[in-house]
């Protein structure tokens, strides 16, 4: 999972909820780990790691949920331009809604 923490710092200060790897623990865990860790506390997963998108293929192949996963390639947004999106989809989508998706931003 990863998150630039000063947009994580500025979504949380508009009253986004949001846990980074950092806060809960977890940097350096495996995209695995952190997949069970997201399920295990019904977290989407908000990454820029493309690795994300095949783990999100090989649950769906299985027929294992996953809470859902925001993307984009690394680099491909500005910090405004990741705040913005990260806000629109925590304004539009539902956790229900999320679940075995995967949002491109």
């Amino acid at each position: 999972m990863q998150c630039d923490e000063d947009v994580a710092r500025a979504l949380a200060a508009i009253g986004v909820d949001v846990l980074t790897s950092t806060q809960a623990g977890r940097k350096g865990s495996s995209d695995p780990e952190q997949l069970v860790f997201a399920r295990q506390t019904d977290r989407v997963v908000y990454t820029t790691d493309p690795d994300f998108l095949r783990l999100a293929r090989e649950c769906l192949l299985r027929g294992e949920t996953f809470p859902g996963f925001v993307y984009h390639p690394a680099g491909a947004r500005s910090k405004r331009e990741m705040i913005d999106a990260l806000v629109l989809c925590d304004g539009v989508l539902e956790p229900a809604e999320m679940r075995d998706h995967v949002e491109y931003v």
